[in-house]
């Protein structure tokens, strides 16, 4: 973990097409990863996943390693992206309540500012077939829930 978390803050990799094989499995696999432009009703960023794929083609193209080593990419991404998300919003509560506090306002009813972002997937199971409920498909689910 320490090595993908540096590659993304190094910005080495900081887009998932610049994951490892990140470009060829979104190519299989199109997805959003993250995107904290595009968000929902709460203000959350979406993530958006398809299954309109066969995992037996998938697993011709690459290893099980390589697909596990790209998801682990994409949450760390994830989590660096609320992380700085999360960072920003509570700067600015904290800007405008220092403000308030300026101004002679008294705030010892304020709720603490900390504040935590998150994320919205959105899952298309459309492609959802037989061949994700067999042996390869259960082996991919497998192979990403364990780690």
């Amino acid at each position: 973990m320490d090595k993908i978390r540096h590659d993304i803050l190094s910005g080495t990799c900081n887009h998932p097409s610049r994951f490892p094989n990140g470009e060829k499995i979104l190519r299989l696999i199109p997805q959003i990863v993250i995107d904290h432009d595009i968000r929902d009703t709460f203000g959350c960023p979406i993530v958006f996943e398809q299954y309109d794929f066969r995992p037996a083609e998938v697993l011709t193209e690459i290893s099980l390693e390589e697909y596990v080593e790209f998801i682990t990419y994409c949450l760390e991404y994830r989590s660096l992206i609320l992380e700085q998300l999360s960072e920003e919003e509570e700067r600015k509560k904290i800007t405008v309540l220092t403000a308030r506090h300026e101004a002679g306002e008294d705030l010892t009813a304020e709720e603490p500012y900390g504040t935590l972002c998150y994320v919205c997937i959105i899952r298309d199971l459309n492609g959802v077939g037989l061949d994700h409920l067999g042996t390869q498909g259960q082996e991919i689910i497998k192979a990403v829930v364990g780690k």
